[in-house]
């Protein structure tokens, strides 16, 4: 699996290593929910994701839920 959109989903919290098998997925949509909270190792394990849509959510902060995201060169909060 490469691509994955959970937009439109009505999310609020993204919980730890929610994506931990998901090592090779590049592409993770997961705009226009209404995610508040995200763990700090909630994308622990996504190390070739390339792009991440985080866009009409509600987050206040993201603490250190990036900091797995080696690879990314795309992040959309707005």
């Amino acid at each position: 699996l490469k691509w994955l959109s959970l937009a439109r989903n009505q999310l609020e919290y993204l919980n730890s290593s929610i994506f931990f098998n998901f090592y090779k997925l590049s592409y993770l949509n997961l705009a226009e929910n209404e995610i508040k909270q995200i763990s700090t190792f909630a994308f622990h394990g996504l190390s070739n994701l390339i792009e991440l849509s985080l866009k009409s959510n509600n987050i206040k902060s993201l603490n250190d839920s990036l900091k797995f995201l080696v690879s990314v060169k795309y992040i959309f909060l707005n």
